[in-house]
């Protein structure tokens, strides 16, 4: 049975590292095979772009969130500066 998810066309991609725990890289690693089921050209970076997109546009709390910070004056896709330790 395939995914029920949008697979986007690929962008600029742009290198981040972060550590997950071993279950969720598992869980990962086997959605990315499902969704080859259906696209067998699919990588993983593009499953993992189309999982955060479709998550957070579901996320009616995160997209009231954007709205208000976009109100008080951040444009939307530019996250805050990180603190510097």
């Amino acid at each position: 049975m395939p995914i029920d998810l949008r697979i986007p066309g690929s962008s600029a991609p742009v290198k981040f590292t972060y550590h997950l725990p071993r279950k969720v890289l598992e869980e990962f690693e086997l959605y990315v095979e499902a969704a080859r089921e259906t696209n067998t050209d699919v990588s993983p970076e593009l499953v993992l772009e189309a999982l955060i997109l479709d998550s957070t546009k579901k996320d009616r709390g995160f997209q009231r969130w954007k709205k208000e910070r976009r109100r008080k004056g951040s444009p939307s896709g530019t996250p805050e500066p990180a603190a510097t330790p």
